[in-house]
């Protein structure tokens, strides 16, 4: 019998006010920064909930990588969602100087060769309707043929991770689901040098293919709601975005979907 069966519902109904509701953002949100900084190679983490006077988005990895705002993008938390920042896809999106904190190949020889790899990822909104492509995390400038790693929505409104080994050549590969506009979700990617894949993560489906290589370091900026040369932008809003020089376990990055989806009002 469960302690639901048992309670009783007069004594429930007087101690409900004086508990906290696992979706509340005061409540649930704090733990959402732990884990994530408990991940491992974490490089930058942009919870979308710090920022400077000038608007500036805090890096809470503790590498003091801060996001310099670009155009208006909105600060805002809307109970029970957690902090975020809104982009509306005209000019605002975030982004960071070249640095080798973010030049990262997959095959560092400081990491085991278990781990050696890459995850990106974040909570993210889409707020359009399909036909454009928009970029969410991002070291990947297409217009100089420098890219290394990026996750984006595609045209058809699947999710996205491409990687490349020399800035020009692309190997992608994306999910079946589609996430519906104007609802949170939670995505990833994940390259294994150990196991020469990559995968691409939207809530719990994972999708993965073939790359036997290295990432290309490359100078590109990187940015969050753009590609590093400002294009593609997103209209939508993100939250929890990270960086990490390591490829995480899986189980890892399927806690950091189910442990904060209340927050993001998934059930």
């Amino acid at each position: 019998m469960s302690i639901k069966q048992n309670a009783n519902p007069e004594l429930v109904e007087i101690l409900t006010p004086e508990f906290q509701r696992r979706n509340e953002p005061n409540f649930a949100f704090p733990p959402i920064a732990s884990s994530l900084m408990g991940m491992g190679g974490m490089r930058g983490l942009w919870m979308a909930s710090g920022f400077d006077s000038a608007g500036n988005m805090t890096d809470f990895s503790g590498l003091g990588h801060h996001m310099t705002i670009n155009g208006d993008p909105v600060y805002n938390q809307i109970a029970p969602i957690a902090q975020h920042v809104t982009l509306d896809g005209t000019g605002d999106y975030f982004y960071l100087a070249d640095h080798a904190d973010f030049d990262i190949t997959g095959t560092e020889s400081f990491v085991a060769g278990t781990r050696q790899g890459l995850t990106i990822g974040g909570w993210f909104r889409f707020d359009s309707a399909l036909g454009a492509i928009e970029y969410m995390v991002s070291k990947w400038n297409t217009a100089t043929n420098n890219r290394s790693y990026t996750l984006r929505r595609t045209a058809t409104g699947t999710v996205q991770f491409s990687v490349s080994n020399d800035g020009t050549a692309v190997t992608s590969v994306e999910t079946v689901g589609i996430p519906p506009i104007n609802t949170w979700f939670f995505a990833a990617g994940r390259f294994s040098n150990s196991e020469n894949l990559i995968e691409v993560w939207y809530n719990l489906e994972a999708v993965e293919t073939a790359f036997a290589n290295t990432i290309h370091s490359g100078s590109a900026r990187v940015t969050l709601g753009a590609t590093s040369g400002g294009s593609s932008l997103l209209t939508g809003r993100i939250s929890a975005a990270f960086i990490c020089a390591m490829r995480n376990k899986r189980a890892v990055i399927f806690s950091l979907y189910q442990n904060p989806r209340p927050v993001f009002e998934i059930i």
